[in-house]
């Protein structure tokens, strides 16, 4: 099985998705940057368990792992070997990160999949149904 057979994981992109579409037109670029970021986290937990079944077949088991399980093995890694893992994931982030960066940038683009949710929030905001945010914060 693939994490992206996941319903869960399928939900939980449109939902980043959504959220990336839904501050395009935010001019705070750093507010609406930690959104996107914040929504990209919630797709990211499935699939990092997912693509760490090399890891967690070392842990002998064949299913992927929650992150409170990996935490624990982790802490209990000889040291050679959390070397190894930690280097893996210092090289894995990176490319992790601009996969993400590239498809949310061309699902953004007009005609992209985040098109309808961009219709929609700015429709939002012609009609006068979205406050100021320091109207709310």
């Amino acid at each position: 099985m693939r994490f992206e057979d996941l319903e869960v994981w399928k939900r939980s992109a449109r939902l980043s998705a959504d959220v990336y579409r839904g501050m395009q037109s935010v001019k705070d670029f750093g507010f609406r940057d930690q959104w996107a970021r914040a929504g990209l986290s919630v797709p990211s937990n499935p699939s990092f368990a997912f693509r760490l079944s090399p890891f967690a077949s070392h842990l002998g088991t064949a299913m992927p792992i929650t992150i409170e399980q990996l935490v624990a093995e982790v802490k209990t890694l000889p040291e050679k070997e959390l070397d190894q893992f930690l280097s893996w994931l210092a090289d894995y982030e990176p490319t992790h990160s601009q996969r993400w960066d590239q498809a949310i940038e061309r699902d953004s683009q007009p005609g992209g999949r985040l098109d309808v949710v961009l219709q929609r929030v700015r429709g939002d905001i012609a009609a006068g149904r979205i406050k100021p945010l320091d109207e709310v914060i």
